[in-house]
């Protein structure tokens, strides 16, 4: 009896584990700026809301600015070019 347990536990050791990791991953995770703009909008709605301790809300709101600062970085330039458009045709009037 003690051999067939041992063999039982031998044979299920060696058994490969099956995962989500071992399986490839068919395509890479990307992270674009619109789930950036997502994430500062979810930041905002939580805070409205009171999801948020003060103790918190200072940390939470630099990672909000870092964020912001980002996304400001990396706008593509037909958005940051159209962005000023309107602003430049107001004053003009």
């Amino acid at each position: 009896m003690s051999e067939d347990q041992t063999t039982a536990t031998t044979a299920a050791a060696a058994a490969p584990a099956t995962t989500t990791q071992d399986a490839p991953a068919s395509e890479p995770i990307q992270l674009g700026l619109n789930d950036l703009q997502a994430c500062i909008q979810i930041i905002d709605i939580a805070s409205t809301r009171g999801a948020f301790r003060g103790e918190e809300l200072t940390a939470i709101g630099g990672a909000r600015d870092r964020i912001a600062a980002f996304l400001d970085a990396n706008k593509p330039p037909e958005a940051a070019a159209a962005a000023d458009a309107p602003a430049s045709d107001a004053n003009a009037e």
